[in-house]
């Protein structure tokens, strides 16, 4: 399952990642993917910069999927990428890992390397410069969302991915806050499908001690800034991924740097 959700709202980032067009087939990790045929490889960039990379290909040659991992840090310089994957027809954008030396799925692109190898991994691969991604700290807290949301407030998501059932999600989210105190803050959610018809109509209460990422059951960690260009505007973002530790279920946030409360964009990745 992967439900998206994109912010139809308006906004404003700092410098642009690298962006490179690649081929589309996909990488895995060994010991998850058994029944795949693999392939490992040394390689190194035209930067220099050597590294191992391990191939997955399923034996009807269709689409594979690729598993959300952290960013780390590959031969002294901190990666951070996300590419766009083709999966049971639908493109879907996934942040992927970098790792330098290990049996991991790999990503190859470092900053400053003007040309890839002749093969790629994916139809497109951010990349993320190291002096973009370090000391990044989440852009608001929850005392100022208390304090600078409104009563009245509406945003509105656009929805897109698929159901656990790999059924397509499509349709928009609109929320407002009904109400704020210094105990809960109470938002309406409206579901519509793609015709604009009313799916689902819920007011949600929620503690503000629920929305802090720092929870005993969830581990999180601010990955990168990016600047996202959505059909409301282009916003300035600090990016979270969040991993619930019972669920084992992996979520990415794009809390946009000057609206505290407003996420531009969600993604539930689902369950590994």
């Amino acid at each position: 399952m992967m439900t998206i959700l994109c912010l139809l709202l308006q906004t404003t980032l700092a410098a642009e990642p690298v962006t490179l067009e690649l081929p589309n087939w996909t990488v895995h990790r060994t010991e998850q993917e058994q029944h795949l045929n693999i392939r490992y490889e040394k390689a190194t960039t035209d930067c220099g910069v050597e590294f191992d990379r391990w191939y997955g290909f399923p034996p009807d040659g269709s689409a594979m999927e690729v598993k959300t991992e952290r960013p780390v840090v590959a031969s002294g310089k901190s990666v951070n990428m996300i590419t766009t994957r083709v999966f049971a027809g639908q493109e879907q954008e996934v942040q992927v890992l970098f790792l330098h030396g290990s049996n991991w799925e790999v990503r190859y692109v470092f900053k400053g390397c003007s040309n890839v190898l002749a093969e790629g991994i994916a139809k497109r691969i951010t990349v993320i410069p190291a002096e973009m991604a370090a000391d990044i700290s989440l852009p608001w807290t929850i005392r100022e969302v208390r304090d600078k949301m409104k009563n009245g407030t509406n945003w509105l998501y656009k929805l897109s991915g698929t159901t656990a059932n790999r059924e397509p999600v499509e349709g928009t989210r609109r929320h407002e806050v009904l109400d704020i105190n210094d105990a809960f803050m109470v938002v309406r959610q409206v579901t519509m499908d793609a015709e604009g018809k009313e799916s689902d109509t819920a007011d949600k209460a929620r503690g503000w001690e629920t929305l802090e990422f720092q929870k005993a059951d969830m581990t999180w960690e601010v990955l990168r800034t990016q600047k996202l260009e959505l059909e409301g505007g282009t916003f300035d973002c600090v990016v979270v991924h969040s991993r619930n530790k019972h669920t084992g279920n992996e979520s990415s946030w794009w809390l946009v740097v000057d609206r505290p409360g407003i996420y531009a964009r969600i993604i539930d990745h689902g369950n590994p």
